[in-house]
């Protein structure tokens, strides 16, 4: 009862605030998706004595909304630019959230 009105509200959430995407997993076909996107500044170590800033693009999945787990490799494909997954940084069996790096 509980996980059903977890898996509802998990729904909702990616409904409410996702966008759609094409997600390409290696060696499958693309399929659209709904992921929430974010944006946020990161520090990186410069090894200088200084820091850096480097802007960072997440975007979170819905496993179950998925046709794959998604995984580094993988091509997400957001308007007209195409997302590599360069990381995973979170999973909690509901939501799985990636960070993604343009390929140029």
């Amino acid at each position: 009862m509980i996980t059903a009105a977890l898996d509802q509200m998990a729904a909702d959430v990616i409904d409410t605030m996702g966008e759609l995407v094409t997600f390409s997993p290696i060696g499958a076909d693309a399929e659209p998706v709904q992921a929430i996107i974010s944006s946020t500044l990161v520090s990186q170590p410069s090894g200088m004595g200084s820091e850096t800033w480097d802007q960072q693009m997440t975007f979170e999945f819905l496993l179950s909304d998925m046709p794959s787990t998604p995984k580094i490799g993988d091509v997400v494909i957001y308007g007209d630019t195409e997302y590599a997954i360069a990381a995973v940084i979170a999973n909690d069996g509901r939501f799985i959230k990636c960070i993604v790096m343009v390929i140029e």
